[in-house]
């Protein structure tokens, strides 16, 4: 299921139908790669999402002036330096000093006559401005990768699909987020299904191939301190899960109807490309396409993560487990196969933990790389 809807809407997601309501859906945000250490760092995170931060949002601002720029002056308001006259108190930088008690005034009066906006301060617009700038300037065909007048391309579209496992904590594959057929299966059948969203920031299908892009801002948009990133932060396991549920959605339900194997072979969404940005002048940047040993790397992330994920969500619903109980019947580090650490009349079973011996010399020959390779970008110069 595609849903046109603002990102708020998409991080409160709640489906409703009739006798049906889910409103606990799994993104990739939940199942990246350093965020699933134990089943109790998972249920933490899960039901206790991080704030947002001032970085995040003028991240939502970069993307919106790039991806949906006829709709982001209906919802941001850049403050200009302008506003303040020519004569006005300023910091070192050259921007407004709000200690000053004139300024102050021009700013509550600015925050109040745009009050149903999100506004920015001076830095945080040009620093948006320039981003944008600078990626036209690297990538100027830009908005033919992301063509927002095509009616094959989409931006800012919200993916719902259910991840179906054949047995507890087995996957199987995505399948369409439908409620209605959602609505026809038994308890048990429900049981093997795992709510899932997620919200490329643009994806292109023509009806019988496509591809999918997010836009990712960073401090060093180079080969190898990129790379880095997306071990990090988990982009390629996001890519694999974009790119498994656009299949799901766009492709699967008309294959399975289909009595033509040629289209049938044809038809694939399988390209995900990174756009990056620097976050400081001269604000470089970089597309990059992941490659198949990449996308595959991520999906067995992932899938890892669901089945694990599957097997606290399967105990939670048949023991009506709550939170307060939570730890009763989820340990702390263990391996995931040995989530559920009881034996066949609900005792805890006690499993001796498993230690690593970490070595200080594998700091040492980190830090020895590290300096090597400084001294090799000063010889580079």
């Amino acid at each position: 299921m595609i849903l046109n809807e603002s990102f708020s809407s998409y991080q409160n997601s709640t489906i409703k139908s009739n006798d049906c309501l889910i409103n606990c859906f799994i993104n990739p945000s939940s199942i990246k790669s350093s965020d699933i250490n134990t089943p109790a760092h998972f249920w933490y995170k899960f039901n206790n999402p991080e704030p947002e931060t001032e970085p995040m949002r003028v991240g939502k601002a970069f993307h919106s002036l790039v991806l949906e720029p006829d709709k982001f002056s209906n919802e941001y308001f850049l403050i200009d330096r302008k506003a303040f006259g020519e004569s006005y108190q300023k910091n070192k930088n050259g921007s407004p000093n709000m200690r000053d008690k004139y300024n102050k005034i021009i700013l509550n009066k600015i925050e109040s006559e745009n009050s149903d906006k999100i506004c920015l301060n001076i830095e945080q617009s040009e620093l948006i401005i320039n981003m944008r700038d600078s990626l036209l300037k690297h990538i100027p065909n830009l908005y033919k990768i992301i063509d927002l007048k095509s009616n094959y391309g989409k931006a800012e579209q919200s993916l719902y699909c259910f991840a179906k496992f054949k047995e507890v904590g087995v996957f199987e594959k995505m399948v369409d987020f439908n409620i209605e057929w959602f609505k026809t299966l038994t308890s048990e059948e429900k049981l093997l299904l795992l709510p899932t969203k997620t919200r490329p920031d643009y994806y292109y299908f023509n009806g019988q191939a496509g591809y999918a892009l997010d836009l990712k801002t960073c401090g060093d948009a180079s080969y190898n301190s990129f790379s880095k990133d997306i071990q990090k932060y988990g982009y390629h396991v996001q890519a694999a899960f974009v790119l498994d549920c656009l299949n799901a959605v766009l492709i699967d339900p008309f294959i399975e109807t289909s009595t033509e194997p040629e289209i049938q072979a044809l038809m694939s969404i399988g390209q995900f490309n990174l756009i990056t940005i620097e976050k400081t002048p001269p604000y470089l940047s970089a597309n990059y396409r992941c490659v198949g040993e990449m996308l595959q790397l991520g999906r067995e992330i992932y899938v890892e993560k669901l089945e694990a994920i599957h097997k606290i969500f399967y105990e939670i619903k048949t023991k009506n487990i709550s939170e307060e109980q939570f730890h009763k019947y989820f340990k702390g580090y263990e391996i995931f196969s040995d989530i559920f650490a009881q034996d066949n009349e609900g005792n805890l079973i006690d499993y001796k933990m498993q230690y690593i011996d970490l070595s200080p010399y594998a700091y040492i020959e980190h830090e020895t790389r590290k300096r090597k390779q400084e001294s090799n970008n000063k010889k580079n110069f």
